[in-house]
């Protein structure tokens, strides 16, 4: 065990203050006595001055790390109340270990020893510094607030890059094999798909001629591949494990030369990890993302399923066509007998497996309406003997919404999937819905249904990928990572967001979830008042549609960016005609809808229908469950509500949204406005006092004219009006 490890420090330390970050988080004196705080915040205050390089780590950067969901006056003053429970928890120490300055925090140097900074400084000479598998930098800490944990993710993710660095670097220079291969098991502890350090290992037990021991290496690493990914190392180290298994020399490796390699130089080049590696489809990353849709599943038995078998055959390939037409996922259909795996009954490789099981409804005697092409025999008879509560007997045909469609997202690479089938592996995402009976509208639902499934899908490929360093991100995974961070509605992100797509167009443009991701930016931006970024929305929607001509959800975001953009705004209305051809009048907490509803209510405003505006509003709010699409169309339908003078909804919506999301400006601008329509607004309301002074943070200057500059979209009329109330609440 190493000394991290163990949680013991180095004889010579002392310092009065010593910090162990990774594995379980301790603080202690000289003595070995315990001076850790006891709350999550206040333990989070210290580990982020610990990780600052000794330099001081301004106030309001330590505000917006721990408390990033609060206005910033309240998050200054919980952030005094968190320094003096600091300071109090390390009194015992005698010394003052903190420098607390007007602006800033640090630790003293000399003071305070910290084991993280010493594994950012190891070298090839204190190779046992390297962190355990077990060792994870600050894991209790994990959910403390949505900028912590990004802030956190990048430390990780900055120790991982040093420490593979000062390996791989052995790896490349030693010609020990027992040091390369306790180099490369060291860097597996900590990045179990490195192919780099697989490869080292392999050639490591080749040079000491321990044929059987590289056999048995090979074994392990294909195993951890199939574990982690469901699929194989790339080309390159798949040849290594092959000339293993042949008895034959691996090409490249130290001392060795590979006709026709490309890392050879005048023919004699010894192998360079650095240069060779070819890096592994990761988990996030979604080039490898393939998503299982077993054959939905009849609940029940004999008369209570009666003429239900030819329904649930036909859902299984309308969710089948409608996974594949979202066109982000590799689905695999059940169907397919060449990708049919005998041990568990989905193909190799596969990440996710989709079970879907239908319930008829409790009453017996009737059927919902048979698929396309099929008459009422389509199914089997029904037991006309069933009457209904009225006496009156079901009839073939009669069509029910009640039959319940419940659907699970089993994520395979979370656990063992054992040999019972599809059905295994942790659920990853569940809904239950209830199937219009109508054909054409339960077809319409289907389709809105997968693309909430792969939308859900995408969003837990990001999730799971956040612990990775953005370089080791396929592009797809970096759009989505600017996604996730984009749904967290904070203008403070979004540079970070546009560098990612940036890089991910650059190293691949053909991936669609970078136009969405692009869509999304520019559609923020617009709401932090550019009005030119709603112009830039619309030519990556449009980007979108053409890689994926047959997604709804490309239409959705192409019609809601066309009317968002002056001049193009009757290419959006027949955009979302098109949609409300082929969706129908599907609502509830489904993306699709969430999207499609402010782009339809503004249509309506833009036409001057107000009351017909304020009907969709209606339906958009009964139809609220919480979704991230909300991101978008919250301040949307916000503004809606309060251009149709439906004022105490709009404050109802707008308060919950500023108290929430405090930097984003839209909202501020139609909360703001809605209490100036009420007419209520009284000399020194504290409310409208506080809404001015945050807009007045955001945007240093701003008047009721300049608020309302942003939003081209809207009819001058409706900007006026907008003016008007503004300036009734005392925007200048």
């Amino acid at each position: 065990m190493n000394r991290l490890a163990s949680g013991k420090l180095p004889a010579t330390d002392t310092a009065l203050l010593r910090l162990r970050l990774l594995g379980r988080m301790e603080a202690t004196n000289l003595t070995g006595d315990s001076v850790l705080p006891i709350g999550g915040k206040t333990r989070g205050l210290l580990a982020i001055l610990a990780l600052g390089d000794r330099k001081p780590v301004t106030r309001a950067r330590l505000a917006e790390l721990l408390w990033s969901r609060r206005p910033d006056d309240l998050a200054r003053a919980s952030l005094r109340q968190e320094i003096h429970r600091l300071l109090d928890a390390l009194s015992p120490l005698g010394v003052d270990v903190i420098d607390v300055q007007r602006h800033a925090l640090a630790l003293k140097p000399a003071l305070t020893s910290v084991d993280a900074e010493r594994v950012l400084t190891m070298t090839a000479r204190t190779l046992d510094l390297t962190p355990q598998a077990g060792d994870v930098l600050l894991g209790e800490l994990n959910g403390l607030d949505p900028m912590f944990d990004e802030w956190l993710s990048e430390q990780r993710a900055r120790i991982l890059r040093h420490v593979r660095a000062v390996i791989e670097g052995i790896l490349r220079e030693s010609a020990d094999p027992a040091a390369i291969a306790d180099a490369a098991e060291r860097l597996l502890g900590l990045d179990e798909l490195n192919e780099v350090a697989w490869r080292a290992r392999l050639d490591a037990a080749q040079r000491r001629e321990e044929h059987g021991e590289a056999i048995r290496i090979a074994d392990l690493c294909i195993d951890a591949f199939q574990a982690h990914l469901g699929a194989q190392p790339g080309p390159e180290t798949m040849a290594a494990i092959q000339a293993v298994r042949n008895g034959r020399s691996i090409a490249g490796a130290p001392g060795q030369t590979s006709a026709g390699s490309a890392e050879r130089a005048e023919g004699s080049a010894p192998w360079n990890p650095a240069r060779s590696a070819t890096p592994a489809i990761r988990p996030g990353t979604l080039q490898a993302t393939a998503l299982f849709v077993a054959p939905v599943s009849l609940q029940g038995s004999g008369a209570d399923v009666a003429g239900y078998d030819a329904l649930s055959e036909d859902l299984s390939d309308t969710l089948d066509i409608a996974l594949s037409q979202f066109g982000m996922v590799s689905v695999v259909s059940q169907s397919d007998p060449l990708l049919s795996d005998p041990r568990h009954g989905v193909a190799p490789g596969t990440d996710y497996v989709l079970n879907a099981i239908l319930r008829p409804p409790a009453r017996r005697g009737t059927v919902i309406a048979p698929p396309h092409g099929g008459g009422p025999s389509a199914y089997a008879a029904v037991d006309e003997s069933a009457a209904d509560p009225g006496g009156a007997p079901a009839a073939a045909g009669d069509r029910v919404a009640a039959a319940r469609l419940v659907l699970r997202l089993l994520d395979l690479r979370d656990g063992a999937t054992g040999h019972g089938g599809a059905g295994t592996g942790a659920i990853a995402w569940a809904m239950r819905v209830d199937l219009p009976a109508d054909i054409a509208a339960r077809e319409a639902f289907i389709e809105q249904l997968a693309i909430e499934i792969g939308w859900s899908l995408m969003l837990i490929e990001a999730r799971r990928a956040l612990p990775r360093p953005s370089a080791d991100l396929a592009p797809s995974a970096l759009a989505l990572r600017a996604v996730l961070l984009l749904l967290r509605r904070d203008p403070l992100l979004f540079d970070d967001c546009a560098q990612m797509l940036e890089l991910a167009v650059q190293r691949d443009a053909q991936q669609p979830m970078i136009w969405v991701g692009l869509t999304f930016l520019r559609l923020f931006s617009g709401f932090e008042g550019d009005a030119s970024a709603f112009e830039g929305a619309c030519d990556a929607a449009q980007a979108l549609a053409s890689h994926l001509p047959d997604s709804m959800l490309a239409s959705i975001l192409l019609g809601l960016a066309l009317t968002m953009s002056p001049g193009r705004q009757a290419q959006g209305g027949a955009v979302l005609a098109r949609y409300v051809e082929r969706a129908g009048t599907v609502s509830g907490g489904l993306i699709g809808p969430r999207l499609a509803e402010p782009a339809l209510m503004l249509q309506r405003v833009i036409a001057g229908e107000h009351a017909a505006a304020a009907v969709l509003f209606d339906r958009f709010q009964a139809s609220r469950v919480g979704h991230s699409a909300d991101a978008i169309a919250d301040p949307l339908g916000l503004l809606v509500a309060v251009l149709c003078d439906r004022l105490e909804e709009a404050l109802s919506l707008g308060r919950v949204l500023v108290s929430q999301y405090p930097r984003q400006t839209l909202p501020l601008i139609a909360t703001l406005a809605a209490l100036g329509g009420t007419g209520n607004v009284k000399k020194g309301d504290s409310e409208v006092a506080a809404l001015r002074a945050q807009l007045e943070r955001l945007h240093r200057g701003m008047d009721a004219a300049r608020a309302v500059r942003g939003l081209v979209f809207l009819p001058e009329a409706d900007r006026a009006r907008l003016v008007t109330y503004l300036q009734r609440a005392g925007l200048a």
